[in-house]
């Protein structure tokens, strides 16, 4: 497309969100005005916008969040966030991570060939590109429990609400929050027996069946809830070599979740998991021939996954809770890397995580406050055999010890001013036993790395609310990332006898300021807030095209920027809403990457478009009496961003892309079916680029989804 275009585009795009809010500050001023008789019991707290009735006027509700390990408006919470509702949920079709980048300012992410190899920043803040499956600067929890950073860009089952915290995170959610955190919450088990099951199909070969069976086991004391989710999808680009295409995906997932009530001051939530993941979407494409695939053999991956989650809760007294939340995982991964004459190679991996946190939550007059301790192992088998020029055996195993002590505390100085602090101390012990035999030059090398990493996490914030609808806030935070080793032994599988270099931790200072309120008659909500950070030894990965040999650098940089959201409830039918980021990310010194290029000081960090924004508009009504008892809705969601750099040598840059979605839905007690249009305008573009290579992103696509409840 050409350049011109796609620059009228985004200023479209961007005027669209101004022209929106400006009609929706408009028609609100100009409606009737509303008494201020409405009461906390007359809004709902679940993030759906309430219904107008004659004793609840049309507003927006508060929502309520756990981004700091309790229940608080988020209104009142000193944090950038994000807050994805169940009716967000619902609406939007979210079920994976790359949905929730969609719908939030300021979070982007590459999504790599492999399930596991995307890369993600917040605020222009994140591993350019890691070097470890545990070495991202994004963390994400679910239901309190840590997910591996090699599952992260995944689907997500049964999600009731969806929080993205913007800015270090630390000192709650641990080492890998440099960035921000992600905090998923599912749905629960319900006291009363209920169901669902939905059937779906879509163009580009989409199908699926998924599942709820909910309710009591033994009654008061015990509920269940267990949830299944089957879907295949076909590939996206055609192999000319193979005469196919590729980028099948198939994939199954299953979970159990069971709320045990022990007495009234102790309960027990116990979560078990199930996914297998069958996928050749690693396939690459050359970047100027967007349908050929970068390869003469089929790419796969395999994978599967079990996990358990379990929540242990005691309220010791009145005001004092002690939480134990335990979380396991096991990971067996099976794929093809780099499929062409030069190289292929067959990957297996085994991973383990486990982690236990003890953690104590309290109130006393006007302190709220949080302390505890955190430890968690991470195991990972390596096992990587290549054919080709380049041919070799890597074996070995990665180990990550880590522990941490943490505590958090909010005071109330005045009945308006809230101050909160907190700290983190965390130690992480890294070894890598890795040997390389190289066939190809006629060596065996071995690599036996041991190192503790120390660091600290650290937030100072203030909080001002005037009134119940707008509060002032402002935070100094610290972020820390341990530094580490390459995961696989790149610089002997080159034909270098010598160690892959290591690199060291990371730290980051933000600082912020921002605001959150309620406007005309709380049927308006305006977020805003501005930052800058500073980055000390950022972990960049280069890669000598030639060899394969892996150079690092920690590289110094900064991102400034600016976050705008809004919502709107314009009638009682009609809610409007957007989000608008602008974030200038840069490395602030040299960086000699080999092969792969030379970094300059000043040179935009990858993976950070400049300007990024989403509108929608949705409407919702009830269908004449006369016809059905039923509710129908229409939502288009359009999003857009700039250009930005594939790589931090700035090789290729992807093009600025807007895309628009559409969903239209019927609504009963007993069923329902919803029609939707993805990428309506068949948006041609990239999703991750590397080197020469890139994988297109999703095509148009048609489909239906039909739900029975009972």
């Amino acid at each position: 497309m050409p350049l011109r275009l796609r620059k009228n585009r985004l200023v479209s795009g961007v005027s669209a969100y101004a022209v929106l809010m400006a009609l929706a500050g408009s028609a609100l001023a100009q409606s009737p005005d509303i008494p201020d008789s409405a009461t906390e019991a007359e809004t709902q707290t679940t993030g759906q916008d309430t219904p107008s009735t004659a004793s609840a006027p049309t507003v927006l509700a508060p929502v309520e969040v756990t981004a700091r390990k309790r229940v608080e408006n988020a209104q009142e919470v000193p944090i950038s966030i994000t807050t994805i509702t169940a009716g967000d949920i619902q609406d939007t079709g979210l079920e994976n991570m790359e949905d929730v980048v969609r719908l939030t300012p300021g979070f982007n992410a590459m999504h790599g060939a492999q399930s596991w190899g995307s890369t993600f920043n917040v605020r222009g803040v994140g591993s350019l590109n890691p070097g470890g499956h545990e070495d991202g600067s994004i963390s994400a929890y679910v239901d309190g429990i840590p997910v591996p950073m090699g599952q992260l860009d995944t689907y997500y089952l049964d999600i009731d609400q969806v929080e993205v915290l913007r800015g270090p995170q630390g000192t709650l959610y641990g080492k890998t929050s440099q960035a921000g955190a992600i905090n998923i919450t599912t749905v629960a088990p319900s006291d009363t027996f209920e169901g669902r099951l939905g059937v779906g199909i879509g163009t580009g070969g989409t199908r699926g069946i998924d599942g709820v069976v909910s309710g009591p086991i033994l009654k008061d004391r015990l509920n269940g809830r267990l949830v299944f989710d089957l879907k295949s999808e076909d590939g996206l680009m055609y192999a000319q070599d193979l005469g196919r295409d590729l980028g099948d995906v198939d994939r199954a997932m299953v979970r159990g979740t069971f709320d045990a009530t022990w007495n009234d001051r102790a309960s027990t939530r116990l979560s078990l998991g199930y996914d297998v993941l069958d996928n050749n979407d690693q396939a690459l494409a050359e970047r100027k021939d967007y349908d050929k695939f970068m390869g003469v053999f089929e790419p796969y991956e395999d994978r599967t996954h079990a996990s358990l989650g379990m929540t242990n809760t005691f309220d010791l007294t009145d005001n004092v809770t002690l939480n134990l939340v335990t979380g396991a995982h096991l990971v067996d991964l099976e794929y093809a890397s780099v499929p062409n004459a030069m190289i292929t190679g067959i990957n297996k991996d085994g991973e383990t995580h486990f982690s236990q946190e003890v953690r104590l939550d309290g109130t006393a007059n006007r302190l709220d406050w949080t302390a505890g301790g955190f430890l968690s192992q991470y195991h990972r088998d390596i096992d990587m055999k290549t054919t080709g020029l380049l041919s070799f055996v890597d074996s070995g195993e990665q180990e990550i010890s880590s522990q941490a002590i943490f505590g958090e505390a909010t005071y109330a100085v005045l009945d308006d001013v809230k101050v909160t602090t907190g700290l983190r101390l965390n130690r992480d012990n890294k070894s890598m036993d890795e040997t390389v035999v190289n066939n190809t030059y006629g060596f065996t090398h071995t690599m036996d790395e041991d190192k503790a990493f120390y660091g600290w996490n650290g937030r100072v914030a203030l909080a001002y609310t005037p009134t119940k609808t707008d509060t002032f806030f402002a935070s100094i935070s610290r972020g820390y990332k341990a530094g580490g080793f390459q995961t696989n032994h790149s610089t002997a599988m080159s034909g270098l006898q010598e160690n892959t270099p290591s690199f060291d931790s990371t730290t980051s200072i933000s600082y912020e300021v921002g605001y959150k309120g309620f406007f005309l008659d709380e049927r308006l909500n305006i977020e805003g807030s501005a930052y800058y950070i500073s980055t000390s030894g950022e972990q960049v990965l280069g890669y000598d095209t030639t060899t394969y040999k892996g150079i690092y650098h920690n590289v110094d940089a900064e991102s400034m920027g600016l976050e705008l959201s809004s919502r709107a409830r314009l009638t009682e039918e009609l809610t409007l809403g957007g989000s608008l980021a602008y974030t200038h990310a840069y490395i602030t010194q040299d960086a000699d990457l080999g092969v792969s290029g030379f970094a300059s000081a000043g040179s935009e960090i990858p993976n950070v478009p400049k300007v990024a924004y989403t509108v929608f508009a949705e409407y919702r009504d009830a269908l004449p009496e006369s016809l059905i008892d039923a509710s129908w809705f229409v939502r288009v969601d359009f999003r857009g961003q700039t250009g930005r750099w594939f790589d931090i040598t700035h090789d290729y840059r992807g093009d600025s892309f807007a895309t628009t979605d559409l969903r239209l839905g019927l609504d009963t007690d007993g069923w329902s079916v919803n029609g939707y249009v993805t990428n309506v305008t068949d948006e041609k573009y990239y999703a991750y680029g590397m080197l020469n290579r890139v994988r297109p992103a999703e095509e148009r696509e048609f489909g239906l989804k039909v739900n029975l409840f009972f």
